[in-house]
C-alpha cells in the first residue's frame, strides 16, 4: 500500500468492507458497507485519503462492528501525518551519517599516520641496534 497513513480503507479481499490499516499491516477489523457511499470498487485509488476516527471511537459487538459509525454515508478523511517529522529525522539521520563518516575518515587517517611513525621509528631502533653492535665488537 502506497498510503501508510493509519485509517479505513476498502478490504484489499475485494470484499465489500472496510478494513482498518494501523500504518504497517491489515487488523482483523472491518466495518460493514453501509456506513459509506458506493462508490463502486474501481472509484477507490491509491491517492485516496484514509477512513479514520472510528477505530477508539466505541467498543466493538460481537460481530466485529463499530457501534459509532456513521449512518448518514459520510466518512470522514484522514489528516495525514505531519511530513515535518520526516523531514526533521531525515536531517538529524543525514548530519548522524555525516558525522560518522568524517569520524571513520578522521580515525583512518590517525591510525596511517601513526602506523607511519611508528615503523620510521621502529627503522631507527634497528639502525641504532645495528650501530651498537658494530662499536661493541670494534672495541673488543
Amino acid at each position: 500500500m502506497s498510503n501508510p497513513v493509519e485509517g479505513w480503507y476498502p478490504d484489499p479481499a475485494g470484499t465489500a468492507q472496510l478494513r482498518w490499516w494501523d500504518g504497517y499491516s491489515w487488523t482483523d477489523d472491518y466495518l460493514p458497507d453501509d456506513t459509506v457511499q458506493d462508490y463502486g470498487a474501481d472509484s477507490y485509488s491509491e491517492a485516496d485519503q484514509a477512513y479514520t476516527g472510528y477505530r477508539d471511537a466505541a467498543p466493538t459487538d460481537d460481530a466485529g462492528y463499530r457501534d459509532a459509525a456513521p449512518t448518514d454515508g459520510s466518512v470522514p478523511h484522514a489528516r495525514p501525518k505531519a511530513p515535518a517529522k520526516q523531514l526533521a529525522t531525515t536531517v538529524i539521520l543525514s548530519l548522524l551519517i555525516a558525522a560518522f563518516t568524517v569520524g571513520a575518515i578522521a580515525t583512518t587517517s590517525l591510525f596511517l599516520s601513526a602506523n607511519k611513525e611508528y615503523k620510521q621509528a621502529e627503522q631507527t631502533l634497528n639502525q641504532a641496534n645495528e650501530d651498537l653492535q658494530s662499536v661493541q665488537g670494534e672495541s673488543k
